[in-house]
């Protein structure tokens, strides 16, 4: 992302996956020596290094063919997966328990939607309760099983995979806090996305189980939704249909019709246009058709999907005459998408039956193919301004979404949402920061923020939402602790009291400061605070 700043700069920033908080050093990878920097000024590459980079995209292409190989061959297709480094934050909250769960973006894994052939980042958090623990192995697997009538067989796997977060050989020893663990991995393309219909369907799970030296294990597992982007409008090309029909009257001529879409495939509760052709060489007006949706699975019969419609022309065709009319059929809210079973030839299949309503006389019948598709994961809706809601909910029973958006949208801090995003950090945890029953809290903060200025700015913060205080500026009130420090976070200086401390400047002195005293108190600031600082006391004298 690039950013531009008050004074006319840009800030360059990069996106992690998984994502991570780009402020702590520990996520700064360091560039190989090894590895050239191109410029402007580089020579052109010679032909000895011409003829290795053909060498090493033949080699690359004859691994690629080799994998795709292996992969139509193996009814088993492996996840691949990728860990980042360990981060820490000794933060435990009052209702937490040692144990164990996986989240992604800030989401529980359950709630959130992978798009098969991408990757997909995530964070496994380890809280531990007890002053430490000693893990041999955290074992993460991922599996996906096809579900279909194949003769009572065990459900058929389409993907499996399993690593070890704890190197071989190694008990790990975490200490109280919140340990998590970012790994990314993705789903093959070919996967089809999450479903259940009837006997047939297609399901995914991750799970993690946690061997702990003398204390029980720690087991974690859930559902995964997986969604192919070749089953939802983003993946297909739309195709119109068309099929028509004909009839010879008594006279002789034939009668025709035709019925058409402009596409095949279509979300629930979407409007299908049908375009409606007809010649009419019977003895009566053509004034309508007959609309009704029908669905097909496991090789049998047709089923009828709600009534039929009747659906009016706006001009009537009348004898002897052609006409075209263009009408609307409103499919129904609950359908499931059309699938083929990963398992067996069965599959689900979707028909618009259009009936011409031909007055005394037998009527014609065309069936229009369709396809229903899953929504586009990839498309959000507009999401409601949830800042109003967050104020009417208690700070510790923030969820980690609405921490994010206490941080960027009320105490103006985005700078910190990367971090917190990265711990899974919710309302329970932030208010512990401020804890008296939590001694590393400050540290916490440290961790969080990365600068001692915005760690304080942040800890003030969360104490002031804990504990709100009101000011009154026009009314003699007792020296109290707090004051002094009220007053300098409300002129926008609260990163700026800690000079005042060392200083030793009570709030019962502050009014007896002279010129010279501000101007040596101040003299290591910038121009704006100092001015503003100097402007409040005189207000205040």
């Amino acid at each position: 992302w690039v950013s531009l700043n008050s004074k006319g700069g840009l800030h360059l920033g990069f996106y992690f996956d998984p994502p991570l908080p780009a402020r702590l050093p520990s996520f700064v990878a360091a560039v190989p020596s090894s590895v050239p920097i191109p410029s402007s000024t580089s020579p052109l590459p010679s032909e000895q290094q011409q003829q290795q980079q053909q060498q090493q995209q033949q080699q690359q292409q004859q691994q690629q063919q080799q994998l795709q190989q292996l992969t139509h061959q193996s009814s088993v297709i492996f996840v691949q997966t990728q860990l980042s480094p360990k981060i820490f934050l000794p933060i435990v909250s009052s209702d937490s328990e040692t144990n164990i769960y996986v989240c992604a973006a800030g989401k529980p894994i359950d709630a959130v939607t992978f798009i098969a052939g991408q990757n997909s980042g995530a964070c496994l958090n380890f809280i531990v309760k007890e002053l430490f623990v000693d893990v041999r192995a955290i074992w993460v697997k991922i599996i996906g099983q096809a579900i279909g009538t194949n003769n009572g067989k065990k459900p058929k796997k389409i993907v499996k995979t399993s690593f070890n977060i704890v190197p071989e050989g190694v008990k790990l020893r975490l200490e109280r806090g919140k340990h998590v663990f970012p790994f990314s991995f993705q789903i093959p393309p070919h996967c089809p996305s999450t479903f259940a219909y009837g006997s047939d369907g297609a399901t995914y799970s991750l799970s993690v189980s946690a061997d702990v030296v003398n204390l029980e294990d720690e087991n974690f597992t859930k559902t995964v939704t997986v969604v192919n982007l070749n089953e939802t409008p983003h993946g297909r090309v739309p195709r119109p249909v068309l099929q028509n029909v004909n009839k010879k009257s008594v006279t002789g001529k034939a009668t025709s019709f035709s019925a058409s879409m402009p596409k095949d495939f279509f979300l629930p509760l979407e409007d299908v246009e049908l375009t409606v052709e007809a010649q009419n060489y019977g003895q009566k007006k053509i004034k309508r058709v007959n609309v009704q949706l029908l669905s097909k699975s496991n090789d049998s019969t047709a089923t009828a999907i709600g009534p039929m419609k009747t659906l009016r022309f706006y001009n009537a065709i009348h004898p002897g005459q052609s006409g075209r009319s263009v009408v609307i059929y409103e499919l129904p809210k609950t359908l499931h998408h059309t699938f083929s079973s990963p398992t067996t030839s069965a599959g689900l299949q979707y028909f618009l039956k259009v009936v011409l309503d031909i007055p005394s006389a037998s009527d014609l019948e065309v069936q229009l193919p369709l396809s229903i598709v899953i929504p586009d994961p990839q498309v959000k809706p507009p999401v409601a301004d949830e800042i109003s809601h967050v104020s009417k909910v208690q700070p510790a029973q923030w969820t980690p979404h609405q921490v994010q958006m206490w941080l960027v949208h009320v105490v103006k801090l985005p700078q910190l949402a990367a971090a917190t995003l990265a711990f899974d950090l919710k309302g329970s945890e932030l208010v512990s920061l401020v804890s008296c029953t939590n001694p590393r809290g400050r540290e916490a903060c440290d961790i969080l923020a990365q600068d001692k200025s915005l760690s304080d700015e942040l800890y003030q913060r969360i104490d002031l939402l804990i504990h709100p205080r009101e000011v009154k500026v026009q009314e003699v009130i007792k020296p109290q602790p707090q004051q002094l420090e009220l007053f300098m976070i409300n002129l926008g200086l609260g990163k700026y009291y800690s000079t005042l401390v060392e200083q030793e400047i009570t709030w019962d002195v502050l009014p007896l400061l002279q010129d010279s005293d501000i101007s040596a108190l101040s003299k290591h600031w910038p121009i704006g605070p100092r001015v503003k600082f100097s402007h409040a006391l005189k207000t205040m004298k």
